[in-house]
């Protein structure tokens, strides 16, 4: 399967995989019966005509011509969903369990990295990465989780001790540690004929699921931060850009969502005016 399957996803693999399997029983039972009424065949020296090693080269040819025994494990194994196949917004989207290490240096007009940082739970996450700033550029999201800084450990620090740290940082070339968004969580889901997934938002808040929707089938949960659609980051957009975000991702839809909690605790100290500064670029795949 792909990154996300959905539930739709999950469908189609099933019946694709059961429709295979009947095509290969029908062809083990067509050789099965072609096997069990072998034509006639000549013992060695029957013809007087028989050139030297004629039977050999025969026997050798024989083999040769035997029909291939389809493998019982030629049911086809997915490497993406057949709905949502290798779609880029997946791609944008997905959340990676390991670490991955970026390097940074400031804005030389602002002489910043362009980030804000806040705590939680004894870890250093991202409030804040600004528009065109060289965090925005190295690919840091809101949300993602700091381990270190040039090589210091940051759990159990403060988001100011970590502020410090970057501050005494080589302003040519900063080394953070990062971990994707752990705080969230993304589910993909598909568009039905009128263009609708099936849930509602009030101020990027999911409020309401519609019963039997993809998004009530994809396991969608209220209460719940929308923080991307399809990798691009709308934290801090008014719900109609959201939704025209949404309009035009095209059948599929990835959101990627964070607990009420989480997301007022990360925004806490972030100002909406800040939060219209935020970078919403769309990341390369």
């Amino acid at each position: 399967m792909g990154l996300y399957p959905t539930l739709e996803d999950m469908t189609v693999a099933n019946a694709m995989n059961a429709q295979q399997a009947q095509q290969q029983q029908r062809q083990q039972n067509m050789i099965q019966s072609h096997s069990s009424a072998p034509y006639p065949t000549l013992t060695p020296g029957s013809r007087p005509d028989d050139p030297p090693n004629y039977w050999n080269q025969q026997s050798q040819t024989s083999q040769a011509l035997q029909p291939v025994q389809p493998s019982s494990m030629a049911v086809a194994n997915y490497s993406s969903a057949p709905v949502s196949g290798e779609m880029v917004g997946i791609k944008r989207a997905e959340i990676k369990d390991g670490l991955r290490m970026v390097h940074i240096c400031v804005d030389p007009d602002s002489n910043k990295f362009g980030l804000k940082l806040k705590c939680i739970d004894a870890g250093v996450f991202v409030s804040l990465v600004a528009k065109e700033s060289p965090a925005a550029l190295v690919g840091i999201r809101f949300g993602d989780q700091i381990v270190q800084i040039d090589g210091e450990n940051l759990a159990g620090k403060s988001s100011d001790k970590a502020l410090k740290l970057l501050k005494k940082a080589n302003p040519q070339r900063c080394e953070l540690v990062l971990r994707d968004r752990p705080l969230s969580s993304t589910i993909t889901m598909q568009k039905d004929s009128q263009g609708h997934v099936g849930f509602k938002f009030s101020n990027g808040r999911i409020s309401h699921l519609v019963q039997d929707s993809s998004a009530a089938r994809n396991g969608l949960l209220i209460d719940r931060q929308i923080c991307e659609v399809n990798g691009q980051n709308v934290v801090g957009m008014k719900d109609k850009l959201i939704l025209e975000i949404l309009a035009g991702c095209g059948r599929t839809v990835t959101l990627t969502t964070m607990p009420k909690d989480e997301f007022e605790h990360l925004s806490k100290n972030v100002s909406r005016s800040m939060f219209k500064s935020m970078d919403h670029s769309i990341p390369d795949v």
